[in-house]
């Protein structure tokens, strides 16, 4: 399977999470080996490209019924093509056939063995044994599994012994499962500053967990609404990802064009390096963002308060390297360039697992990519009426 990044980091208002992007202390000391090739490996002729349309698209404005899609947070295609597609408004889990024909809804809002919970509710669906499904729902701090037919197998209790409920990032080929949980940050009278997540190692088995590392996410900074000081996401400020691997852990924290591996005892292995070229941040750009967000909030929050968060905003003079990083079913790590407001292209960067870099891949800039198979992408778009829709291209190599 593929595992995806997921920082879920809830904020004190809704606006304070309008603006969108260190590598630890020690990385550079600690890391025993580095890769930084100046060329890609692949040429013209070998390139890989997705296909120009997608094969399959499940949802959409047209769709009804039990084909409609809302709230879909993560979708997963299994070893006999089925996906299965997770969402958060309904507690659900709807699987749909390789032709992408409905065949059962899993789930649905409660408190019960198989149900979900509501708020944040589900936020990630990982194939284990072909065909079988495990399900985080971080509002009940639980993994739920159901085999290939859809039966409950069982229901596994995850960091009960935390203040704030854990994320689960993946599984490694141990059977042990990668999350995390707030480590705050000491530093939240600067201008500027990183909270800190602290990266944990779980045991189903024998319901333990196991401290891995602390490092910072991303960039914040408080400021003045509604006559309360509340921390707010610094627009296209540094951000951190995170990515499960088979045998590792993949961190990078968006100072650099750098991803650092560690193993799952925390210890950093090596790290993956790409010479790039900084882009400045224009006035055109944090228009772009204003008016995007702007849009977004509206009927949530004042267009005064929009206002004043855009105004006031400390803005960097560069966007960050990156903004999300995938491995896909071969172990490759894909790590996407920053997106910028209004992008026509989205750019992945493919690296192997040692960290040479293969080449490049466009995609378009409106697809959340959910999962990379061996000849597929997986994602999530939006049609010209915003309605939802999972596709699957052709990843043709």
């Amino acid at each position: 399977m593929v595992t995806r990044q997921r920082l879920v980091i809830a904020s004190a208002i809704a606006i304070a999470n309008l603006g969108c992007g260190n590598r630890p202390d020690d990385a550079s000391s600690s890391t025993s080996l580095f890769t930084r090739d100046t060329m890609p490996m692949w040429n013209d002729g070998n390139a890989w490209h997705l296909g120009e349309r997608p094969t399959l698209s499940i949802g959409g404005s047209e769709a009804e019924g039990e084909d409609a899609l809302s709230g879909v947070v993560d979708a997963e295609r299994l070893t006999s093509g089925v996906i299965v597609v997770a969402s958060r408004h309904s507690g659900e889990l709807k699987v749909f056939d390789r032709g992408g024909r409905f065949l059962r809804t899993l789930g649905g809002k409660g408190g019960g063995p198989g149900e979900f919970g509501s708020g944040l509710g589900l936020t990630g669906i990982w194939e284990l044994v072909p065909d079988s499904v495990a399900v985080f729902d971080q509002t009940a701090r639980r993994l739920t599994i159901f085999d290939d037919i859809g039966r409950l197998v069982r229901v596994d209790n995850i960091g009960s012994r935390f203040a704030s409920s854990p994320v689960i990032l993946g599984r490694l080929s141990s059977g042990h499962w990668v999350g995390y949980v707030s480590g705050g940050s000491s530093e939240v009278m600067k201008r500027v500053y990183r909270n800190r997540l602290t990266y944990l190692l779980f045991s189903l088995g024998s319901g333990t967990s196991e401290e891995i590392m602390t490092l910072p996410v991303e960039e914040r900074f408080n400021i003045r609404l509604a006559g309360r000081t509340v921390p707010a996401r610094r627009p296209f400020g540094r951000r951190a990802v995170t990515a499960i691997g088979a045998e590792e852990v993949y961190y990078g924290s968006a100072d650099t064009f750098e991803i650092a591996v560690y193993s799952p005892d925390g210890r950093a292995e090596r790290s993956i390096r790409k010479p790039v070229t900084s882009r400045p941040v224009s006035p055109h750009d944090i228009k772009a963002l204003w008016e995007i967000q702007a849009g977004g909030t509206r009927g949530t929050a004042p267009p005064e308060v929009v206002r004043d968060f855009f105004e006031s905003a400390p803005y960097p003079e560069e966007f960050p390297p990156y903004d999300a990083i995938l491995v896909d079913a071969a172990g490759l790590v894909w790590v996407r360039h920053y997106l910028a407001p209004k992008a026509i292209r989205s750019r992945w960067s493919v690296f192997s697992r040692e960290g040479h870099w293969l080449g490049d891949v466009t995609i378009p800039p409106d697809l959340e990519v959910y999962e990379i198979g061996p000849d597929f992408l997986l994602g999530k778009t939006h049609d010209a009426l915003d309605a939802e829709a999972i596709v699957l291209y052709d990843l043709i190599k």
